[in-house]
């Protein structure tokens, strides 16, 4: 039996209108990655302008409840800070010890639930001005960073810092 619907002026086969139906579920769906990984840098970029402002509990709003802060060195993963509470404490401590220190994000890349960026940190040392550049990569859990892996940072030289 071919049954015919009529939509507006005209009819129309229901083979039509599920396959419509079906291009519309898909383009909405292709649609939400996109803005949830535009939506993810976006929360990067935020939590970085949050350190450099000083901003702790600008910081903290973007971050789970259940936050990690990791370092990786080789084989080796520490687990410098667990929890909100901590890295708002750890934070506190840091930019008292370093009043000069601001990041840059140099690139940012989205790789799934993680957003992976090349920061540079700059800050006044003893000599003079100092700068290093580092992988990190921010692990989301819904819309709240849940872990943030810091890879040994390249220090540069006065020397290389001009150089391509």
């Amino acid at each position: 039996m071919n049954t015919q619907y009529s939509v507006g002026l005209h009819r129309t086969s229901p083979r039509w209108l599920l396959f419509l139906a079906a291009a519309v579920v898909f383009l909405v769906a292709s649609e939400h990655p996109v803005n949830s990984s535009v939506e993810k840098e976006k929360r990067v970029r935020e939590f970085v302008a949050a350190f450099n402002a000083r901003n702790i509990d600008g910081m903290l709003a973007l971050v789970d409840e259940d936050v990690q802060w990791l370092s990786i060195n080789g084989p080796k993963v520490t687990i410098e800070t667990e929890g909100k509470t901590a890295l708002g404490e750890s934070m506190r401590r840091y930019f008292k010890s370093c009043p000069s220190c601001k990041s840059s994000l140099e690139w940012v890349q989205i790789a799934g639930s993680r957003v992976t960026a090349m920061e540079r940190a700059r800050w006044s040392g003893k000599t003079g001005a100092k700068s290093q550049s580092g992988l990190s990569v921010y692990e989301f859990s819904g819309d709240k960073i849940l872990r943030v892996y810091y890879f040994p940072a390249d220090v540069e030289s006065r020397s290389n810092r001009n150089s391509p």
